[in-house]
């Protein structure tokens, strides 16, 4: 089946977002542990975090979900400050638009600082679909940002392929039962 759409990543596929995801997780850890979360650690990945903090915490998994991301939003507006386009990126966009492939974007980002980063670097007019992890219940891993992004592009994950530069990807593009290109100036 012919390629139809193309979904991508955005923080290290099209640009270089640095991010400092280590001490994102241990300042949202901190926030847990200080509200009666138990057994989480910054080893944990940010949906294990999530997940855990919403089978212990049921109640008040929506305040919780919000404090934790709203410090990820904090680290996320700092590395908006050094972001820079990837050298391939607008030039690859192109060329997939000029072959009448629609474009989708997927991201563990915020709605808020992924669309500060389409801004900034003029990205927005190439995408159909943006899906960040505010339009979720689940991040990535979890294939359900891929999965809304193909039903909103009317394509099948037959037809389409995920971009990513990172395991994430490589994971949410397989639960998605979509076919992965990673490349290979990220963090796989």
């Amino acid at each position: 089946m012919p390629i139809k759409a193309v979904i991508f990543d955005l923080d290290g596929t099209l640009v270089e977002f640095k991010f400092r995801v280590k001490e994102a997780k241990r300042d949202a850890v901190s926030y847990l542990l200080s509200n009666g979360v138990t057994g989480i650690t910054a080893s944990n990945s940010t949906l294990e975090i999530v997940e855990i903090a919403k089978a212990q915490k049921p109640q008040e998994y929506e305040q919780l979900k919000d404090g934790i991301f709203g410090i990820y939003e904090k680290y996320e507006h700092q590395a908006l400050q050094s972001t820079k386009m990837r050298s391939y990126a607008i030039e690859s966009l192109r060329e997939l638009k000029k072959m009448g492939l629609s474009l989708a974007l997927v991201t563990n980002s915020g709605k808020r600082p992924a669309t500060e980063v389409l801004e900034k670097f003029y990205l927005s007019r190439f995408f159909a679909v943006v899906i960040t992890r505010d339009d979720v219940s689940r991040i990535k891993p979890d294939g359900e940002g891929i999965k809304k992004a193909l039903f909103s592009l009317g394509a099948s994950n037959r037809e389409a392929v995920y971009v990513g530069d990172g395991l994430v990807d490589i994971k949410a593009a397989r639960d998605a039962e979509v076919r992965e290109i990673s490349i290979t100036n990220g963090s796989v």
